[in-house]
């Protein structure tokens, strides 16, 4: 399979899982306003994969404010369009919405700087122990 199918499959399928579990928490704590229906799982998951495939401009050579705010811009879009598709905006909620929407955003984001972390703490310490063994048989 092609590279770019590859990379863009990959960004897609973590952008519905991610979408998922925030969707699913907002069915526990009960912040959707109606029962959950197809459309709405549905839209969802197509949203979140779209979601998933604006992130790639995290591995552009942009700047990582701009990668940042251009991610926030479009995730924010793409979840206004899926709640007016979905009919779960109002004028009124829009307030409560986007401090909601910011919760969520840095929550998101503070779980995948941490796993990140854990990422690169795991892989340096791999190259400690090459770099150890080969030096002990030398």
């Amino acid at each position: 399979m092609n590279l770019i199918i590859r990379r863009n499959l990959s960004y897609f399928m973590t952008g519905i899982g991610f979408g998922a579990t925030v969707y699913l928490l907002m069915l526990i704590f009960n912040v959707q306003p109606n029962h959950p229906s197809i459309r709405n799982g549905l839209s969802v998951l197509l949203l979140s994969g779209l979601i998933g495939l604006i992130s790639q401009v995290f591995i552009s050579e942009w700047s990582v404010g701009l990668q940042l705010v251009s991610h926030f811009i479009g995730t924010l879009l793409i979840v206004l369009g899926m709640m007016g598709l979905n009919h779960w905006l109002s004028i009124i909620a829009l307030k409560r919405f986007l401090g909601l929407f910011v919760l969520v955003y840095l929550l998101v984001w503070g779980g995948v700087y941490l796993q990140l972390r854990i990422d690169i703490h795991q892989i340096n310490e791999k190259l400690i122990e090459n770099h150890q063994h080969k030096s002990n048989n030398n």
